[in-house]
């Protein structure tokens, strides 16, 4: 196998006289979320495309953890997932017999079903891509948990392991020498989203409210912010469950905070098009999308170090504070909320990004170059 590897450049197979088949295993929406998002993109974009013969099998769980899903819920729900996905890809061999299987990751408990279907697939002989869409990798392999060890055993059986950002494959390359790491951005349709607006006095959060995602950091930086810049609103936009909404609004009594709830994406996305800033402090991330969407419309981002938002945020694109930082959350928005100039060269630098690295047409060039990639075997 290859080391570390960056795809660029087209697919090195013809499969004129065959359509590639890809088996794709991956959450669909409803509900919601970043990877069912990228999910539908994908698919959409290569139907449109008509050159890949893509199959998907949903994943996506029916209860969410921010529904007030339970631990005990999770182990019972995955055991009767992981059945039911080993079933639907044992049927899709058999009939279909797809070049390559691509499987996705949260990581978590999920991966005790990526070794399953990582096992299979390597018995049947069909090249796996292993996509991890999570960024906790660096910080597991350092402190060597259980999920670190169960992750290396699905590196070892995967054929490829695509990877959102430098920290998280130099610590699988350091780690698992024998695993051929890629490097691939997560991907945006800049042709759907809605026309931007220089925006009113508004920050915007957009994501799942629950902890791991900054929000109570954020609520309480805001504290500061509310009393030093009147006229300004935070918009927090994301599904919520009811109990937890009443702490936050119980222990953080803003006046200036605007709990929107869970919102059909378009509409998200037009609340996000309409703001000056976007915010997302969260304690560990992959590739938001959220951010990707912010970046595509020219908005000023604050992110935290996590994952690959540092890399989606460098070279004057955003501003970045550590994670469970509140006061340098705090000062970051002050800042950026005090200069308008400051937002506008941060949008625009951000919009230009997208455009160069993360537009579908890119992204999807680079699946599809290592989907043929793996289904000739004379080439590997």
């Amino acid at each position: 196998m290859q080391g570390a590897t960056e795809l660029k450049g087209e697919p090195v197979t013809d499969h004129a006289t065959e359509k590639l088949k890809v088996l794709l295993v991956a959450p669909v929406p409803p509900p919601y979320g970043g990877i069912s998002n990228w999910t539908r993109l994908l698919t959409d974009y290569v139907a449109k495309t008509d050159v890949v013969d893509l199959r998907v099998i949903n994943i996506a769980p029916k209860r969410r953890d921010v529904d007030g899903r339970t631990v005990r819920e999770r182990i019972f729900g995955q055991s009767r997932a992981l059945i039911a996905t080993l079933n639907s890809i044992r049927g899709e061999v058999a009939r279909n017999r797809p070049h390559v299987i691509h499987l996705t990751s949260s990581g978590s408990l999920s991966l005790v079903r990526d070794v399953a279907v990582l096992s299979y697939a390597r018995m049947r002989g069909v090249p796996t891509v292993y996509h991890l869409r999570f960024g906790r990798i660096p910080e597991i392999a350092r402190r060597g948990t259980p999920e670190w060890r169960l992750a290396k055993v699905a590196f070892r059986l995967a054929a490829s392991v695509l990877v959102l950002d430098l920290k998280t494959q130099d610590a699988i390359r350091r780690n698992v020498s024998r695993a051929r790491v890629v490097l691939v951005p997560n991907l945006i349709d800049t042709s759907t989203l809605p026309a931007p607006s220089t925006g009113a006095n508004t920050a915007v959060f957009l994501g799942w409210v629950k902890p791991a995602k900054g929000i109570e950091d954020l609520l309480v930086a805001w504290q500061d912010v509310e009393r030093t810049h009147l006229g300004w609103v935070l918009s927090v936009v994301g599904p919520v469950q009811a109990g937890y909404l009443e702490e936050l609004r119980d222990a953080y009594p803003l006046s200036t905070v605007d709990f929107l709830k869970d919102q059909p994406h378009d509409r998200a996305l037009e609340i996000l098009a309409n703001c000056s800033v976007f915010v997302l402090p969260s304690h560990s991330e992959g590739f938001p999308n959220a951010i990707l969407e912010a970046m595509a419309l020219g908005k000023c981002v604050l992110g935290t170090a996590v994952g690959a938002i540092p890399e989606m945020l460098d070279e004057g694109c955003g501003v970045v504070v550590p994670p469970r930082d509140p006061k340098r959350l705090r000062d970051a928005l002050q800042t950026v909320m005090d200069e308008p100039d400051l937002r506008q060269r941060l949008g625009r630098a951000a919009a230009r990004k997208v455009q160069a690295q993360y537009t579908i047409e890119r992204v999807v060039a680079a699946y599809l170059y290592e989907w043929a990639w793996l289904a000739d075997p004379e080439v590997r």
